[in-house]
């Protein structure tokens, strides 16, 4: 059959990201079904409790025997670990997951030597497929985790461990370990950009130029969590030019 017999019809159906670009093995069964009947149109509805066991979900990742060297200053050198993801089912959009991590592999920091196990196993969960931040976000977390730990150990806090072992501004265009290249980027800036702009005392969020009332604050519990993203755009080979990010998580509850 020629590509051009071939009629595929995509309604409105919201977001989905990367779990739209798996192939499952219902559209051939669709097709399948279809030629056997002569032709005829073959519907094929998934229930909710199909797309949690069947669909795709993000990489299911594990870390273990994390050692990390830092100097007198909470300046960290050296980074060794064994990391393993869990796959799946079965590989569908795999291995890309177990590779694809890579591209940000310090994240914001100028860590130099790192060496990470990594290994993909197959078990009976729902299979893996690229949903957004595929495989990335988890790499990311763990940085963020290594830096939150240290820093707590050496007591410094959060954001000062994260000034110490961020790139600077005047080092970029910047070399990775995996030979990726930042091509700019002020993180030491963004992060009091986004403390300043997030502090309880001059909170604005776009089209709420007011700071929040007294009320709202006694309410909540408020707390931030911060953590730098870098996104590969564009690849060539092993030089990337990475787009920068910053994330200011806000924490609300009413306890």
């Amino acid at each position: 059959m020629g590509i051009d017999q071939i009629l595929m019809k995509s309604f409105d159906i919201g977001g989905g990201f990367g779990i739209k670009i798996t192939n499952y093995p219902y559209m051939a069964v669709c097709a399948l079904a279809s030629r056997k009947t002569g032709g005829r149109p073959v519907k094929w509805a998934e229930t909710r409790t199909e797309h949690m066991q069947a669909s795709a979900h993000g990489n299911e990742r594990t870390f273990f025997d994390t050692r990390v060297a830092l100097d007198k200053n909470g300046v960290i050198t050296a980074i060794d670990s064994r990391h393993v993801d869990d796959c799946g089912a079965y590989p569908r959009y795999e291995p890309l997951g177990c590779v694809i991590w890579a591209q940000v592999l310090p994240g914001a920091y100028r860590v130099k030597s790192v060496r990470i196990d990594m290994n993909q196993v197959v078990t009976n969960k729902c299979p893996v497929g690229p949903n957004r931040g595929y495989s990335r976000m988890q790499q990311l977390w763990f940085m963020e985790r290594v830096l939150d730990i240290c820093g707590h150990t050496l007591g410094i806090s959060t954001d000062e461990m994260r000034v110490r072992n961020y790139i600077r501004k005047e080092e970029m265009p910047y070399t990775t370990p995996n030979g990726c290249v930042y091509d700019s980027g002020d993180y030491a800036g963004m992060l009091a950009l986004a403390k300043k702009a997030s502090s309880t005392t001059s909170l604005r969020f776009p089209g709420n130029p007011k700071p929040p009332s007294r009320s709202s604050i006694f309410m909540a519990k408020l707390s931030s969590a911060w953590g730098p993203f870098r996104r590969g755009k564009g690849m060539k080979r092993l030089r990337r030019r990475l787009l920068p990010t910053y994330w200011a998580f806000h924490l609300i509850s009413s306890k």
